[in-house]
C-alpha cells in the first residue's frame, strides 16, 4: 500500500500559526474568563450563604438585646421571656389610646398575664425610651390587640 508523503507544517505561515496558537490555548485548559466567572459565582454563593447564616442567628440576639435595653428602664419578669414584635403599621391602631403614641419601628414586648390579657410594653429603640406599658386584650386568631 502506498503511503502518502507527510507534509511538514510551515510555522512561518500566519494561518498555520493562528491554528497552532488556538489549538495550544484549547489544549492548555479552561480559559481565564471561565475561571473568573466561576470565581465570581462561587464568591457570590459564599456571600449569600454567610449573610443568611449571620442574619438567622442574630434574631435571638437582637431580641435578647431589646429585652436587656428595656430591662434597664423597668423591672421585667425574670421567669418569663416575652414575645418581641415590631410595629409596622401604627395607623391601624391610632384609635386605641394605648397604641396612639406607637411609631413604625417601635418594639413591643408581650408578656402573658391572664388568658387573653397580656402585658405589653412599647419600646422606642431610637430614643431608648418606653412609650407605654399596659394590659392589652388579644383576641385569638386576630393580629390586632385591644386595650
Amino acid at each position: 500500500m502506498p503511503t502518502e508523503p507527510q507534509q511538514s507544517l510551515n510555522l512561518k505561515d500566519p494561518a498555520v500559526r493562528r491554528m497552532a496558537t488556538k489549538s495550544a490555548i484549547v489544549a492548555s485548559g479552561p480559559s481565564p474568563i471561565l475561571l473568573v466567572l466561576a470565581g465570581v459565582l462561587a464568591g457570590g454563593l459564599l456571600a449569600g450563604v454567610s449573610v443568611w447564616y449571620w442574619s438567622s442567628g442574630k434574631t435571638a440576639k437582637t431580641e435578647d438585646a431589646i429585652i436587656a435595653e428595656v430591662g434597664r428602664s423597668v423591672i421585667l419578669p425574670a421567669d418569663v421571656k416575652p414575645r418581641v414584635a415590631e410595629m409596622v403599621n401604627p395607623e391601624a391602631f391610632k384609635e386605641d389610646p394605648f397604641w396612639s403614641q406607637a411609631a413604625v419601628g417601635d418594639k413591643i414586648l408581650i408578656y402573658p398575664y391572664q388568658g387573653e390579657i397580656v402585658r405589653a410594653i412599647i419600646w422606642r429603640p431610637t430614643e431608648q425610651k418606653i412609650v407605654d406599658i399596659g394590659l392589652v386584650s388579644i383576641t385569638p386568631g386576630s393580629t390586632a390587640a385591644q386595650p
